[in-house]
C-alpha cells in the first residue's frame, strides 16, 4: 500500500514472462504511472522473481530502464 501512495494511478501491462527454471522466472512488462506532483511517466521493467517450494515468493529483485522518473522533484 505504501508504494500505491504515492501514485495518483499506476498500470503494469505484462509483455512476457520467461521462466529460468521451476522456482525462478523472468517477468517484463510496460509500466505507466503518474507520481504525485509529477508529470506520467512509461518505463520498461523487469523483475526477478524466485519462488519457495510452497510457491511463495522469498526473493523479488525489479530492474528499471530508466530511473530518473524516480529523481524528479
Amino acid at each position: 500500500r505504501a508504494m500505491f501512495n504515492r501514485y495518483e494511478f499506476l498500470q503494469w501491462t505484462i509483455i512476457d514472462i520467461l521462466p529460468v527454471n521451476d522456482k525462478r522466472c523472468i517477468h517484463i512488462c510496460d509500466s505507466r504511472g503518474k507520481i504525485k506532483g509529477c508529470d506520467e511517466y512509461s518505463n520498461c521493467v523487469i523483475t526477478d522473481i524466485t519462488f519457495n517450494e510452497e510457491g511463495k515468493i522469498i526473493c523479488l529483485s525489479d530492474y528499471f530502464k530508466d530511473t530518473a522518473v524516480f529523481c524528479k522533484k
